[in-house]
């Protein structure tokens, strides 16, 4: 491992665990910066307004005082395809009938098959530990096969080139009772996850990673097979970068903690089958990047508030694509602090129900939006509460069911069309390319659906009024001569 990370790493992980110990006295931090819980006091505060930039960092790292003293810990190898997996360790590697015990405050290499034992890590002298794994395989039918359970901060590294691969399977939970901790890997507190080797997780009903803190994916490539959900945590999960094929029959990605949980992307290649929801916080969503793909069977991406602000996403859903909620008020009312803002990324929406929903504001800034909404007239293909903005940049195409259609809002600066395709002949099935052009035949924007519907929403920077504009599908050409504003059209 590199010695310079490393220090990085003993750094944030002590910073986290004296922030815990700080919260745990109910002390108050002041700072300019947001912490997450003054994210959580700037989302309470917005209410039919566009969002602040505040609202959308990142937890900030505090400085501790005095800095901290960076110590050499010892290393130590453990190759379980041995007849003598590790030398004499000076009490930090111990046996029992379960468990490979590893004290904190070292760094451990471990390699080769480990069969129905666990990795147990235990608090040593200091408050980490490293754990590299180089072509290390655990399987079983214990309950967690890398558990962390005492008061520490891991930092697991996948080395270069290496495939490590943990399974879990036909676990007895009534043999643990009390004890039984629900996933593959399992910790009390934070974990770091980096390196450029590849790590592939399998479990029965067990989640694949749980921290009832933090996980931070730093770097590598992960497979994530389970009938449970993949990733859960208590405060925050967030991937700067790496490679994520994950099958779950649950949740993908999971921050719960009644208030203020967090899952930020930043640059992440993401694959995502998930038997209910995709990505789902009580907190915050936010995407700042990255290819991210997620079909699933309830809503792809939920939480109170939702900030896709950049990348190419691609959410195929069973329920509302999008929901922004905070679970407690009236779905029907304007809820306060929370709302959907979409910038800077290309959005493709395919939805049984609403393809985006907001029970509060809907703030459609800029990028490239296209939504094959359902073709069921009590959905829409955007549903608000409270207002709807959108940017003059914003390429938007947008089809489904007429009956409770919301549109855009009524801004005179900003310019859109609606057509109503209002006799069920007329009918616009799926694979229509809907193409508009200008009096000039240049291309405006165009879309191929993969849904049936009866109403389709544009709106393009390319719009201007006083010129006339030419929206055609298979077998039907409609024309309109923008005025500012919303112009609709009735397709009889």
């Amino acid at each position: 491992m590199n010695k310079n990370f490393k220090n990085v790493l003993i750094f944030l992980s002590v910073s986290v665990l004296i922030i815990a110990s700080l919260s745990s006295c109910n002390s108050v931090i002041n700072s300019d910066t947001n912490t997450t819980t003054q994210v959580d006091q700037s989302i309470s505060e917005v209410s039919s307004n566009e969002p602040t930039e505040e609202a959308m960092t990142e937890t900030e790292v505090i400085e501790t005082n005095p800095p901290i003293e960076y110590f050499d810990i010892p290393s130590y190898t453990l190759n379980f395809n041995d007849s003598t997996p590790y030398d004499d360790a000076d009490g930090f590697i111990s046996e029992d009938e379960e468990n490979v015990v590893l004290k904190s405050g070292a760094n451990y290499t471990l390699k080769g098959t480990l069969n129905n034992k666990r990795i147990r890590v235990v608090e040593g002298n200091m408050p980490e530990i490293f754990i590299t794994l180089d072509g290390f395989n655990v399987k079983g039918s214990i309950d967690s096969l890398i558990l962390i359970v005492d008061n520490c901060v891991a930092s697991i590294e996948l080395a270069d080139k290496s495939s490590n691969v943990i399974a879990i399977s036909d676990v007895d939970q009534s043999k643990y009772q009390d004890t039984y901790h629900n996933a593959a890997i399992f910790s009390r507190n934070l974990i770091n996850f980096f390196g450029n080797g590849s790590l592939t997780i399998k479990t029965d009903n067990e989640s694949s990673i749980e921290s009832e803190d933090s996980v931070y994916f730093i770097s590598g490539n992960y497979t994530f097979n389970t009938n449970g959900d993949a990733v859960r945590v208590k405060n925050e999960v967030s991937f700067k970068s790496g490679n994520y094929d994950i099958t779950c029959g649950d949740d993908a990605i999971k921050a719960k903690s009644d208030t203020d949980g967090h899952i930020v992307v930043e640059d992440a290649s993401m694959k995502i089958n998930a038997g209910d929801k995709g990505f789902t916080s009580d907190g915050i969503v936010t995407v700042y990047g990255g290819d991210i793909n997620i079909d699933s069977y309830g809503e792809s991406i939920s939480g109170k508030v939702v900030a896709l602000l950049g990348g190419d996403i691609n959410l195929k859903s069973g329920d509302d694509a999008i929901n922004s909620t905070d679970g407690k008020q009236d779905k029907k009312s304007n809820q306060r602090g929370v709302y959907t803002k979409i910038a800077n990324c290309n959005l493709y929406i395919d939805a049984v129900m609403d393809g985006i929903d907001s029970n509060g504001d809907l703030y459609l800034d800029s990028g490239k939006i296209f939504i094959d909404g359902a073709d069921n007239n009590n959905e829409r293909i955007i549903d608000y509460n409270g207002i709807v903005t959108y940017g003059n940049m914003l390429e938007f195409v947008g089809v489904g069911p007429s009956s409770k259609m919301q549109d855009l809002g009524e801004d005179e600066n900003k310019n859109y069309i609606i057509v109503y395709y209002k006799d069920p002949m007329n009918v616009k099935k799926a694979s229509d390319e809907i193409i508009v052009k200008d009096e000039d035949n240049n291309l405006i924007i165009s879309h191929t659906t993969k849904k049936s519907y009866y109403a389709v929403m544009i709106a393009s920077p390319l719009l201007i009024p006083g010129r006339k504009y030419i929206i055609s599908t298979k077998g039907k050409t409609v024309e309109v001569m923008l005025e500012p504003g919303k112009n609709e059209i009735y397709d009889r």
